[in-house]
């Protein structure tokens, strides 16, 4: 990871952002920031520069410092630092740029202690076809225990190769993470050999998560876990894990959607993302 985005909105969440980039940046240094501000058309129509005619400076030089200003909270030297800001109202042209970019991964805030809607976030989730990261302000982004959740698609296999790239330590854990369903067909007629059903499926999926993780980076350092959900979702039960097993950042593999898509990056996803999960979460989509 060492090309990031970063969105700031002038709001109390900048801060944080940006503290939790400084320890981002200890463990996997980034040697280029883009922080990105952006102003909706409904907010200002026409010249921007026009509805601030009193003012000593042109709004977009007084905007460029007080971002560069927030930057600086992050401890990264100022020349790998660069502000955009988009201005157009267009956020088909914002996200036109990024996904041209050279950015390796957008950081988005969702916030659950500060007021917002989350309507952006949720867009941006939408259009961008770069790897996203979702923190909060209470996450903890100095990562020490990666999971990556693992479907067995080629999406995962994906996920698992990026997530094998940020390990930078061997003190770094690293666990693959597998829940799973048992077919409705097995019910009700199979009630009494449930319980052996699922150790028969557990043990197989064990074996299918250890030749799917076989190819990734220090695969014998992976730890391999395999559960049943049960009557938990499936982004329920990979939180729950991750909360009890100190996970410090949630990896997983979406396929790139278009606006249009009904979907936002599909349920467990959108699950993992909810405004009440407080882990950082990386959609991994190139």
């Amino acid at each position: 990871m060492t090309r990031a985005l970063v969105f700031l909105d002038l709001s109390d969440m900048d801060q944080t952002l940006m503290q939790q980039i400084a320890g981002l940046n200890k463990t996997f240094e980034i040697e280029k920031l883009y922080v990105a501000h952006y102003i909706e058309l409904q907010e200002f129509s026409g010249d921007l520069n026009a509805h601030f005619q009193n003012m000593e400076r042109p709004i977009e030089e007084i905007l460029h410092e007080e971002l560069m200003e927030r930057a600086q909270i992050s401890g990264l030297e100022s020349h790998k630092v660069e502000v955009r800001i988009f201005k157009d109202g267009s956020k088909k042209n914002m996200t036109s740029w990024i996904n041209a970019s050279d950015v390796d991964v957008c950081i988005l805030g969702k916030k659950i202690v500060y007021r917002g809607t989350g309507i952006f976030s949720a867009r941006m989730a939408r259009l961008l076809t770069k790897n996203i990261l979702f923190t909060t302000e209470t996450s903890r982004l100095v990562v020490k225990h990666m999971l990556v959740a693992v479907d067995f698609s080629n999406y995962s296999k994906k996920a698992l190769k990026f997530a094998s790239q940020l390990r930078t330590g061997e003190d770094q854990k690293m666990t693959a993470y597998h829940v799973f369903r048992l077919p409705g067909a097995y019910f009700p007629f199979v009630r009494v050999n449930t319980e052996k059903l699922q150790d028969k499926q557990t043990e197989d999926k064990l074996n299918k998560l250890r030749n799917f993780s076989s190819g990734s980076k220090s695969a014998d350092k992976v730890d391999l876990v395999v559960e049943y959900a049960g009557e938990e979702t499936l982004g329920r039960k990979i939180y729950d894990f991750a909360k009890s097993h100190f996970v410090d950042l949630i990896v997983m593999g979406v396929k790139g959607k278009t606006d249009k898509d009904e979907l936002l990056i599909g349920s467990v996803a959108e699950q993992l993302i909810a405004v009440d999960k407080d882990l950082p979460v990386l959609l991994v989509k190139n």
